[in-house]
């Protein structure tokens, strides 16, 4: 099964509210990291934000992604440029470790409109897998990926985001005949801020599978974020599965950091 982060720095858009942390200078650091949920929100015009981060899995047998990355750059007011690389993973086996690249992708990002009261924040997200990486960990072929991320800000100090969409993922049958098989997703995320650099969220996601064969699988995580900097932010977060075909559970964390702030 494809590791939680793994692919699109996992797969796919709302509100990631506890990475909203109101810093005193510049607009406020949003990241797409480290919930499976993507905000409803682009980077600034002529700003770079890198999101880096690593994960430990075990799906029967463990894996380690290292250096997986996002990197958001914002061409307009209402659309970002995105680049994602699944990192460096390594499968635990006998009678060796298997290891290797993962894939790049390649998308935009384009803000629909920005939420104002009951009205929610609207961002439409895609982007299409390079298979570049290791046979082993990554895609089968050129890949799409749509979701829709939708945000709304709550009482209390809360926030809601949601996911939903769909991937397509090449897939080869015994006389080499490819196919593109179709899968739709969903994530829920519900964030707090607790403190004014300490922000917090619970998330269930996971994967309806459409085309014949394809499982479906459902998880939770939470997760914390701290604000080093109005522009620096670290993150952890874990994970268990809910189903037979999701992963057992996955910890991790990581690093975001945009420029200029």
């Amino acid at each position: 099964m494809t590791n939680f982060f793994g692919r699109s720095l996992l797969l796919i858009a709302t509100c990631t509210v506890p990475m909203v942390l109101r810093a005193q200078a510049g607009p406020p650091l949003i990241t797409d990291r480290p919930d499976q949920t993507e905000s409803a929100v682009v980077v600034p015009r002529g700003a770079f934000q890198l999101e880096v981060g690593g994960t430990h899995s075990d799906a029967g047998a463990r894996t380690t992604n290292l250096g997986g990355a996002l990197l958001r750059v914002g061409v307009a007011a209402p659309v970002e440029f995105r680049l994602g690389f699944a990192g460096w993973h390594v499968l635990a086996q006998d009678p060796a470790n298997l290891s290797g690249f993962g894939d790049l992708d390649v998308g935009a990002k384009v803000v629909l409109t920005p939420g104002n009261g009951p009205s929610p924040a609207v961002a439409i997200l895609g982007y299409v897998t390079l298979p570049v990486g290791h046979e082993a960990f990554g895609a089968g072929g050129l890949d799409p990926h749509v979701r829709a991320a939708l945000a709304h800000e709550l009482p209390g100090g809360f926030g809601l985001g949601y996911n939903v969409g769909a991937t397509w993922t090449t897939e080869t049958d015994q006389t080499g005949a490819e196919s593109l098989r179709t899968d739709a997703i969903y994530t829920v995320t519900l964030g707090r801020s607790l403190a004014e650099r300490l922000g917090a969220f619970v998330e269930g996601f996971g994967v309806w599978g459409i085309s014949a064969g394809r499982d479906s699988w459902h998880a939770l995580d939470a997760g914390l974020t701290y604000a080093l900097r109005p522009n620096l932010q670290l993150d952890v977060a874990a994970g268990l599965g809910l189903s037979d075909a999701a992963e057992n559970w996955f910890v991790g964390g990581g690093i975001s950091v945009r420029l200029p702030r």
